[in-house]
């Protein structure tokens, strides 16, 4: 199964690079795209993994979606960038309107023409990303001059691995969002010049829950693959009902078709068997996102425990290190340990320390750490579910989740009883 890591803020840079084995490749959100349009294309190069652009196409058509800056008086640097490079409909303001099918139909050069226009901006920023800036591409020929490559990966195709489909989110088959994305998806397959297209399903929790998904599998027959995204389908809170509705999707759609989730937790690795070829999320967090995002502040640093497959704050990480008595075989919890004497008494608490330190010196190595070890942890925990079959998946939560409630039943109940939802998820028919 194919592990994305959604491109974020410019300092994971170093931390994708250094654990690059890790993951299969990035996921490039459209509005960081058109923000660092001069930057990001080298640093593909550079990287040598696949990638694909999330166009962004949705926040553009969400009643209440906050797009205005912090004065209010104008667009979020990004989402003005990424405005100005996508050709619509008719000239729209996005603080205080929203694009829609109506609005290509009135287009005065006509629904297909409007159409055409709009999905190929949408494309061409996304194979832009393969393009270097004149700067780069002077240097890197200066470079070869004197003997040397600037970009050791330079026999990878640097160009995107999907062409991703604009899209919008629908609750039924009767929304006209539903309807523009059916129609956006074919012309993007008409422009993609035999490229490998996705189409993105963006679906509203209602939707999920009716379990109705035969029309939406025969509606996107023609798409090589899509990409799922169920609004606020988080798989450690949500019920069995939702978890089997999920695996049903994936099993409805992946018949003749990849199949992506573009916001999936742990959860999505053990879908394989169903038909899920792959998933994405941050580095320690964006498991699952909800259409309307309010901001939260920043993400606080947190210690992935694959043993419970969830994440810890500093006192929980403290609680489960003290009660299991080990820690992860990734070389950087292995450091770490090395780095504070071994297992000598006392020794969670001073691991915890390492991990998190007080805000101010040493705060920002600790970080990075944390999402290094999420990285190498996670990885080995998907090698070791990706031989699995649903059955032997089964056994072993089971397993783990019996380990985890005979050592601390408090802590299990509290953060890893999803497990046992999980379990139950699995083992139900579809």
């Amino acid at each position: 199964m194919r592990r994305y890591i959604r491109y974020g803020i410019s300092a994971e840079k170093e931390t994708l690079a250094q654990e690059a084995n890790s993951y299969h490749g990035l996921v490039i959100p459209a509005h960081l795209a058109a923000d660092q349009s001069e930057s990001l294309p080298s640093f593909l190069r550079r990287l040598g993994k696949p990638y694909f652009v999330d166009p962004m196409t949705f926040a553009f058509a969400i009643p209440g979606a906050d797009l205005s800056n912090s004065s209010g008086d104008g667009l979020k640097r990004s989402y003005s960038k990424l405005v100005s490079r996508y050709r619509w409909p008719r000239q729209i303001d996005f603080i205080s309107e929203q694009v829609t099918l109506s609005d290509f139909e009135e287009s005065p050069i006509g629904l297909e023409s409007s159409m055409e226009e709009f999905v190929g901006s949408v494309l061409q920023l996304q194979l832009s990303l393969s393009t270097l800036d004149v700067d780069t591409r002077r240097y890197a020929e200066l470079a070869l001059e004197f003997g040397r490559e600037l970009f050791p990966s330079r026999d990878v195709v640097p160009i995107p691995e999907h062409l991703i489909a604009p899209y919008f989110f629908f609750s039924d088959y009767e929304d006209s969002a539903y309807q523009l994305t059916l129609l956006a998806a074919r012309k993007a397959v008409e422009l993609s010049q035999g490229r490998s297209v996705l189409s993105v399903l963006a679906a509203s929790p209602g939707f999920l829950a009716r379990e109705d998904f035969r029309r939406l599998a025969d509606d996107f027959h023609f798409a090589r693959g899509v990409v799922i995204w169920a609004d606020s389908f988080n798989d450690q809170a949500c019920g069995e009902r939702e978890l089997s509705a999920f695996r049903k999707l994936i099993r409805a759609l992946s018949k003749g078709r990849e199949v992506l989730n573009l916001y999936g937790g742990r959860f999505s690795i053990l879908l394989g068997p169903e038909g899920l070829a792959g998933y994405s999320s941050g580095m320690c967090y964006g498991e699952s996102k909800v259409q309307i995002a309010t901001s939260g502040g920043v993400i606080p640093p947190r210690y992935y425990a694959s043993p419970a497959m969830t994440k810890l704050t500093q006192a929980d990480t403290l609680r489960f290190l003290k009660k299991h008595g080990d820690v992860c075989k990734c070389t950087v919890c292995q450091a770490t340990l090395s780095e504070i004497g071994g297992k000598t008494p006392g020794w969670p608490d001073r691991f915890v320390r390492s991990l998190f330190p007080p805000k101010g010196e040493g705060r920002g190595e600790a970080d990075v750490r944390l999402k290094r070890h999420f990285l190498l942890s996670s990885a080995q925990e998907q090698v070791l579910f990706e031989g699995m079959t649903t059955g032997r998946a089964i056994e072993e939560i089971h397993v783990r989740a019996e380990r985890l409630r005979s050592v601390d039943p408090a802590f299990f109940n509290t953060k890893s009883s999803f497990l046992l939802k999980w379990e139950r998820a699995l083992q139900t028919a579809t």
